[in-house]
């Protein structure tokens, strides 16, 4: 067996490191390693569209503090497999059951609800004058 094989990038031959064997496609230069890291983030992307998307959901999300070690609770969501309840209710719906079960064994900790920190620049925005109109029709006549 050879030693040498094509770059899956350039196309250019290189020596096979003996550690990697079959596993080695590129010729190890930071361009092609970085342009094959790339082709298979994209092909992982593609073929696991609802992660890509539960992530983002996640990251918008606020983030809890981290538990203190001595506290010990068994948490209810070990007991369930994300994939059943992704396909039994879908996936922002069980993303966001995934999120209050952790509030909810926060407040079993603790005692008390997280607190969240909303900042001005993402805080809702409401109209003057539809905000004027709303609570103009929801007074009751005098």
């Amino acid at each position: 067996m050879s030693d040498k094989r094509p770059c899956s990038e350039c196309r250019g031959w290189f020596t096979k490191d003996p550690r990697v064997r079959r596993r080695q496609h590129t010729c190890g230069r930071p361009e092609c390693v970085a342009a094959a890291n790339k082709r298979a983030c994209a092909e992982w992307r593609i073929a696991n569209p609802d992660k890509v998307i539960a992530s983002r959901l996640r990251r918008k999300l606020p983030k809890a503090p981290p538990d203190p070690p001595e506290v010990v609770i068994l948490d209810p969501i070990r007991h369930f497999s994300p994939s059943v309840v992704r396909h039994v209710m879908g996936l922002k719906e069980s993303v966001v059951l995934a999120e209050v079960a952790k509030v909810l064994v926060f407040i079993a900790r603790h005692g008390t609800p997280p607190k969240v920190k909303v900042r001005a620049a993402r805080a809702p925005r409401v109209l003057a004058e539809a905000a004027r109109h709303e609570t103009a029709e929801a007074r009751p006549p005098p």
